[in-house]
């Protein structure tokens, strides 16, 4: 398995995760997320060049990255463990691939919640409920690279993947 693991990440890793030993995972990650204000936020960090790898990056995020390695952060006991839980949060089955990636927040959050990272509340105080379609990508194929090879990725294998 490909992991590219960013300068300064593990160092953060350690730094961070002495903050939150013992605490519950719902605190842990409350001050997880104060520890990184000000952090550098990075657009499209997954997309780069060549094959699909578990990128771990404490440094930069993007808004899908924060929640998904603080998650991971808050229930590792390692920093091999924080990598093995950021591929099974980010990946499809664990499967480092483009179109295994859980590319729409809802796939993510379910796949959470069936790994036991996340529980399900039914009943938040003000929630509100609505139905929308999820198809920015493959709507927008012309923008993301492997959505234009359809060798690497076909929108058949995203949809498939979401189960619809």
């Amino acid at each position: 398995m490909a992991i590219n693991v960013v300068p300064g990440t593990r160092q953060k890793f350690e730094q961070v995760s002495e903050l939150v030993q013992a605490l519950p995972v719902n605190e842990a990650i409350a001050l997880l997320a104060r520890s990184f204000v000000g952090s550098p936020y990075l657009e499209f960090s997954l997309d780069g060049a060549g094959p699909e790898q578990l990128r771990l990056d404490l440094m930069r995020f993007d808004c899908m990255l924060f929640v998904e390695q603080l998650l991971a952060i808050a229930s590792a006991e390692s920093f091999d463990q924080f990598a093995e839980r950021t591929q099974r949060l980010r990946y499809r089955d664990g499967e480092i691939g483009y179109c295994t990636r859980q590319h729409y927040f809802h796939d993510w959050v379910k796949s959470a919640q069936a790994q036991g990272m996340l529980e399900f509340n039914s009943e938040w105080p003000g929630q509100r409920t609505r139905r929308v379609h999820l198809n920015y990508m493959s709507s927008h194929r012309d923008i993301y690279q492997p959505l234009r090879d359809q060798r690497i990725c076909s929108v058949a294998s995203l949809i498939a993947s979401r189960g619809e």
